[in-house]
């Protein structure tokens, strides 16, 4: 099921903002914008990509004067209805 948090804050994420510092079997190195030399233990350009909309998703709410305890209660409350929607379907 598709995650309609993750597809909303990617209008946020400009992927033309992520240079590429270093990659290697160890993992990789990016600068997104403002946030220069993030270290990423997995590789590949998707979890660049991945990342991004996870900075874009913190900085909106953030700006939106939304706490982490905020977005923790948020995640866990959107995790049990997508839980109960699921259940609902399946026994449909």
């Amino acid at each position: 099921h598709t995650n309609y948090f993750a597809r909303w804050f990617l209008m946020f994420a400009d992927f033309s903002k992520i240079l590429v510092d270093r990659e290697d079997l160890n993992g990789q190195y990016f600068t997104y914008g403002e946030y220069e030399h993030l270290y990423l233990p997995l590789l590949g350009s998707h979890q660049r990509k991945n990342a991004t909309v996870a900075i874009e998703a913190i900085s909106t709410l953030k700006e939106n004067t939304i706490t982490i305890t905020q977005i923790t209660r948020l995640t866990i409350r959107f995790l049990l209805i997508l839980l109960l929607m699921l259940s609902i379907e399946e026994s449909i």
